[in-house]
């Protein structure tokens, strides 16, 4: 009984307590520490291909499910912010400018090898 106690005390203690807010500093640190990274892996596994053959196919599919699902986490954390104070905002945006032209770039070579994709074995399942 005594055990039950407190199993409830720490489960209304858990449900009370509230959620703990994110702040621009866990957006910021979303697409610096988690998607930039990503990003550049996938950068440099797509400018490898035709050259990595599956392996670096493969490789590329796995970068970009791992990113979604960071993107996805990340948009989570930012739909669950406060406002933006204007620096806090500028440096957030700085960020994702600095990611964003690392991807862009993935996304020009992955457009230019749309030859060697469509040639690579099983393109066209």
């Amino acid at each position: 009984m005594v055990f039950i106690a407190k199993i409830f005390v720490l489960a209304l203690t858990a449900a009370a307590t509230p959620i703990l807010p994110r702040d621009a500093a866990t957006v910021e640190n979303d697409i610096t520490q988690k998607i930039g990274p990503q990003v550049q892996t996938l950068d440099n596994d797509v400018k490898g291909f035709p050259a990595s053959g599956l392996a670096g196919a493969l490789a590329i599919d796995n970068d970009s499910q791992s990113l979604v699902a960071t993107v996805n986490n990340a948009t989570i954390d930012t739909q669950n912010t406060g406002s933006f104070s204007e620096s806090d905002a500028t440096s957030v945006l700085q960020a994702a400018y600095n990611v964003l032209s690392t991807f862009l770039g993935t996304l020009s070579a992955i457009t230019d090898q749309t030859a060697a994709w469509a040639d690579f074995p099983g393109a066209k399942l």
